[in-house]
């Protein structure tokens, strides 16, 4: 461990960061709120969060895209709406969403807390996901144009779960880079009341209707989130990248499918009804986070579709009575989102599949070996889910109990999903990242939940068999109390990954440069043992002024004299920030820096000959950067 002062900053960096926990809790609690209204109090408490979201999301994109509406115009009333709510249901019920939910976040308020004090620090945070946060916080609208509008890397991209966001920005008042963070570890929590309730179910002790949480209940949201969950990656769910909301989306849709098929199954045809609302606002959510989402839903509905047709006890017609809230908020959203990219923005503003000369179609084994490879060595979550698919597979021939049920929920939305991404890295990757499975485990993260539920039913099953009536808890829940309890404290270097050298030294000179040069500069960054991290990191300093940042050169591109003298003189700048060092730099711009040490702001001279001046040199505290 560190020094005692840089370990409090690991949880602690100023008071601000109590007002994005603030702004994140009063999101959550009032979109619960309106969700709970919507449904009368009836369905899954953990799923009205879903539903406010979804009605929100919808009126902020119907009112921007069809009638220019800024969504400050559209949010304020409905948040003045969502918090009347929670403060009602606060009041009359002593709660806004799951009743003792409170409790969770108890349990989890030092990772909360270390969310909250984490400063943005990854790739994609930089090059999508916060720009994009940003121009919608600050332009209230859409992107009607490229990249160069909102700063994201791919504009077309949908916004449900930068409207998240974005409204626990506004709840705070201000952007905060620690919102996503923070809301993806809530997002978590609220699945793990899910996973809970499926516990309950298989341990033959359902949830009452109060559904009032106990501390038990509570421990075990908060295990089902974290330490029992085989997807929780701190690199991408303490970030803002949209996998974790994906994920939390697709976890509580697979609560809600369970639900309504064992409602089906009890010819329960009104709580079948409710809770097919419900699952629908969720896949409402779900299709409008990620441009891929759409296979998930696909998968969720193909695997409800499964099960109806062999399960006995479910008569596939009350299932296809279903079909319009199952899938109407989800068409709805999709078509409006569709149409808007379509009308309104350029080709190139969403991925796309390639020309299909360009497919990987001559490499298809070695992609799927390499895919088995990364499986093989993430045997918890996979393991999981190869027990889902051999029990679904059973379930097709004979489903006979719920467990087959959801197996072949469960298994078959794997099976699909992976499919699907074998697809993609035939027809969507280059060579070089389909043959190393470029993001397949992240990818997998999106089905995570759903392992997690599947485990939390199973785990269920095996305590009512063998384990019921023991008294194990009197003896089990001190000591996992005292494990969540000290988690947060033991890991909390790891979890604040933002900290790991150069990345806080990239920030602090990137928030420097605007006022080290003049409106309108022209800068490239050359970077040549770097990965390029430095210059997305730096690019948001600038705070997306783009007409200043022209390229930059990372150790990954050809750093030889004609190629860095090609882009010093091609590019004319008047300004070129170093961060690391070879000789060829000094070469090309006659200069005679030392090769490690600092890194260096320069200035190209008005006269004849070009000469480069330093503007300002920073020493690196991390030493790594010796040039050879």
């Amino acid at each position: 461990m560190s020094d005692l002062p840089s370990y409090v900053d690991y949880f602690y960096t100023g008071g601000g960061q109590f007002l994005i926990i603030f702004g994140a809790l009063a999101t959550l609690a009032s979109l619960a709120a309106m969700g709970r209204a919507l449904f009368a109090g009836h369905g899954l408490a953990e799923a009205d969060f879903f539903a406010g979201w979804a009605i929100v999301v919808l009126a902020l994109t119907v009112g921007n895209i069809f009638f220019r509406i800024p969504f400050n115009y559209v949010f304020w009333p409905l948040a003045a709406v969502g918090a009347g709510l929670a403060v009602w249901y606060g009041v009359r019920e002593r709660r806004a969403g799951p009743a003792g939910f409170w409790r969770v976040v108890v349990l989890a308020a030092p990772l909360v807390l270390i969310a909250s004090a984490r400063m943005a620090s990854e790739w994609d945070e930089f090059s999508h996901w916060l720009p994009t946060a940003r121009f919608i916080f600050e332009a209230q609208q859409f992107p009607f144009g490229g990249r160069e509008v909102s700063g994201g890397y791919f504009p077309g991209y949908p916004y449900t779960w930068l409207f998240l966001v974005y409204m626990a920005n506004m709840a705070a008042g201000q952007l905060v880079e620690a919102a996503g963070s923070v809301l993806n570890i809530l997002l978590l929590l609220t699945f793990g009341t899910g996973a809970y309730r499926l516990w309950c179910e298989a341990a033959g002790n359902p949830v009452p209707a109060s559904n009032r949480l106990a501390w038990s209940g509570a421990l075990f949201a908060v295990l089902a989130a974290t330490l029992l969950n085989p997807t929780f990656v701190q690199k991408v769910i303490m970030t803002t990248y949209a996998d974790a909301s994906t994920a939390t989306a697709v976890g509580i849709g697979t609560v809600l499918a369970y639900f309504i098929l064992d409602a089906l199954a009890q010819n329960e045809t009104e709580r079948a009804r409710v809770l097919a609302w419900q699952f629908g606002l969720a896949m409402a959510v779900l299709i409008n986070i990620k441009q891929s989402n759409l296979v998930l839903v696909v998968m969720l509905l193909g695997g409800m579709g499964v099960v109806a047709l062999r399960d006995p006890a479910i008569r596939f017609p009350a299932m296809l009575k279903l079909i319009v809230p199952l899938l109407a908020p989800a068409v709805l959203i999709y078509a409006i989102w569709r149409y808007h990219v379509m009308t309104n923005l350029p080709h190139g503003a969403e991925a796309v599949f390639l020309p299909y000369e360009d497919w990987n179609t001559h490499v298809l084994w070695p992609i799927l070996k390499q895919m088995l490879v990364v499986a093989s060595k993430k045997s918890a979550y996979f393991g999981v889910m190869a027990i889902a698919v051999v029990a679904g597979i059973i379930g097709l021939l004979r489903c006979s109990t719920p467990f087959h049920r959801l197996a072949m929920l469960v298994g078959a939305s794997f099976l699909g999903y992976n499919a699907f991404l074998y697809l993609i890295f035939v027809t969507q990757f280059g060579e070089h990242d389909a043959l190393r499975v470029a993001s397949y485990w992240r990818y997998n993260h999106h089905l995570g939940l759903m392992a997690v539920a599947f485990g939390a039913f199973a785990l269920g099953l095996v305590y009512r068999r063998h384990l019921a009536g023991r008294g194990l808890h009197r003896v089990v829940m001190p000591v996992l109390i005292a494990v969540v309890a000290a988690a947060p404290f033991v890991f909390a270097e790891k979890l604040r990954f933002d900290l790991e050298h150069p990345k806080p030294f990239y920030r602090s000179v990137g928030r420097e440069l605007p006022d080290l040069m003049p409106e309108g500069a022209r800068m490239i960054i050359l970077d040549p043992l770097g990965t390029g991290e430095s210059a997305v990191l730096t690019l948001y300093g600038l705070n997306e002024r783009r007409g200043e940042f022209i390229s930059y050169r990372a150790a990954y591109h050809d750093f030889n004299l004609a190629p860095v003298r090609e882009m010093v003189t091609g590019a004319d700048p008047d300004h070129i920030l170093v961060h690391s060092m070879k000789p060829v730099v000094n070469e090309v711009l006659g200069t005679e820096l030392p090769l490690q040490g600092y890194s260096y702001l320069l200035r190209k001279s008005d006269g004849e000959p070009v000469t480069w001046e330093v503007v300002k040199k920073w020493p690196r505290s991390d030493g790594h950067w010796a040039g050879r």
